[in-house]
Parts: C-alpha cells; structure tokens; sequence
C-alpha cells in the first residue's frame, strides 16, 4: 500500500521507476553493481537436497549466485541519491525512505511550491525514532521478526516501542493479550480494529493480523464491522463482542451499566468477559498513544482505504 503512495509521488515529480528485466546471466549483472550473492558449497548442498538446482533455473550452467535486492534512486545526472541493499530478501527498502528523499531532491530543484499544492500533503513521519540496528538485542530482533510475521503488531511500532525497557514489556505483553487466551482471536482482532477506526489511527485501522486472517477473517467482513447488527456475517456472540468494544470506546459511563454485562454473561464466560475487557481498554489505551505517534496519518489512512472516510465519525479538534 505504501508503495501506492510512492508511485503517485513519483507521477508528481515526473520520475519513472525502472525494472529491468530479461538479463541473461543474473550472476554477471548482479556482480557488474557489486550484489551478486555466491552459494557456499555448504548451501548449495542444502539446496541440491530440496531438489533445487539454482543454476539450472536461472539457466545458467554452473552459475550459484543470486542478486541481492536492491533499491536505488537517481537523479538525472546520474547521481546516486538514495541507495539500500541486503543480503536477507526479507529485508526491502521503506518505501516512505525513498519518498522523503525523492521529495528533499525535488524541492531543492525545482523550489518548494512545486512540492506544495494545495491538495498535496506532507509525508506523514513518526514523533519519536524508530530502534537502529547497533541499538538491537537479539531479544528485540525477535520480537520485530515476530511482527513481521503475524501481521500485527506491526513492525514500525514494535521498532519505536523496543527502543524502551518498559516498551518492551508491553510488546510482550500485548502478544500474549492478543494471541492467547480463551478468547478466539479472530474476535479479539474485529473489536481491535472496531475501536481503532473509531478513534482514528492510522496504523491501527490499517494493521491486518495474518493470523486472523488464516482464522477466516476478511476485508468483506472488517467492511461490515461499521454495520455489523445487521450483517449476516457474525454470529450473534460476535455482535455482542463489538457491541461491547462501541460502548467501552463511548466513554467510561457506557459499560457501567447492569444490563451490559447481564448480556454479556448469555454469551461469555466471566474468564472471556475478563480478556475482552483488558483487551478493550488496551486497544483505546494505548491505541490513543500510538495514534499520537505519527505513524501514519488518518489522511493517508483513507488514501489506502477509502472506505475509513465513510465509517469514522467526525474529528473533533483538540481545545
């Protein structure tokens, strides 16, 4: 989605990605820029013991090299501007990087109110910094793999949270809030993202778990959740769940009422009744702080979902 975004900036500026494609020996491209990736001998076993002959799938005979990813930017002089490779596939240049320094190049050269229209926005970036590499443990690492691989929470804000003790600890915490319990998780996620489209975050509103979704979990589903005492698409101990989440995210009066949890108690057990009130309160909590952070923007939010623009309620101005 991110990646939406960068391509509309670079219609903008009148820049065009390139790809190239058809090279007949990956091995002698990749070397002539420095990114070719030679397989050990121990690795190319390891490989042959899958049955998978790199060298004869690239068609070239003898050649155990793979290019490394890479993104580069340059200007029209010819000029590096922005470059990121690694060695782990996984690991892909931020969008958002190059865009900001698309725009610095930009502004610079052709002033900045050719950057400024009137329906233009600035790129959204985070109020606090995101952990460097020599900041890591191989404790935090893991818990960023860890995101990268559920979907939620998301990497950038496991990246800002680790950078604390306390953060961490949260981090901990928040997965084993979401991901166990007695509560399906495929439940737990709707009200997350029930309460985080009404309270405008960005990123939490746009944050999928890919556990959820292989819980059978859809974006059909997640549309009818604004709509969700007539969609036939939740059972009635689901829409009793996000009526809970609508009324714990009204304010702290809405929940304390007798009839709220006698309706519950048809559904849930007092344990459940438990894990969904903590995970209620975590998610408009700290869902609040995380909003604060500037991740990403509720502007850019509905850029990527323009559905978010007819569900969220009205912003209300800070006095």
């Amino acid at each position: 989605m991110a990646r939406r975004l960068l391509r509309a900036r670079l219609r903008l500026l009148d820049l065009t990605p390139v790809c190239i494609r058809n090279v007949t020996s990956p091995k002698r491209f990749s070397c002539s820029f420095g990114l070719a990736y030679e397989f050990t001998d121990e690795l190319k076993r390891a490989y042959q013991g899958f049955n998978l002959d790199i060298a004869a799938r690239n068609g070239t005979p003898n050649e155990w090299a793979l290019p490394e990813a890479a993104t580069y930017a340059i200007d029209r002089n010819g000029t590096i501007i922005y470059a990121h490779t690694d060695p782990d596939y996984r690991e892909r240049a931020d969008p958002r990087e190059v865009l900001n320094v698309l725009t610095k190049k930009a502004a610079a050269a052709l002033g900045p109110r050719a950057l400024h229209r009137p329906t233009e926005r600035e790129e959204t970036m985070p109020r606090l910094r995101y952990i460097e590499e020599s900041e890591k443990t191989p404790h935090t690492r893991e818990l960023i793999e860890s995101a990268k691989r559920t979907g939620a929470p998301d990497p950038r804000v496991v990246s800002l949270m680790t950078r604390s003790k306390l953060g961490i600890a949260w981090v901990e915490y928040w997965n084993k809030l979401l991901y166990q319990g007695v509560l399906p998780h495929k439940l737990k996620e709707m009200c997350r993202i029930k309460i985080s489209v009404a309270h405008q975050c960005g990123y939490c509103s746009t944050v999928r778990s890919n556990v959820a979704k292989a819980e059978g979990l859809t974006e059909s589903m997640i549309g009818d959740l604004f709509d969700y005492t007539g969609s036939p698409q939740f059972s009635a101990r689901e829409k009793v769940a996000l009526r809970y989440a609508d009324l714990f995210k009204q304010d702290e009066h809405a929940i304390d009422k007798d009839e709220v949890y006698a309706e519950l108690a048809k559904h849930f057990s007092e344990e459940e009744i438990i894990e969904l009130g903590l995970f209620c309160a975590e998610v408009d909590g700290v869902g609040k702080f995380v909003k604060s952070l500037n991740v990403l923007s509720w502007e850019e939010a509905c850029e990527l979902n323009p559905k978010l623009n007819a569900v969220s309620p009205p912003r209300v101005a800070a006095e």
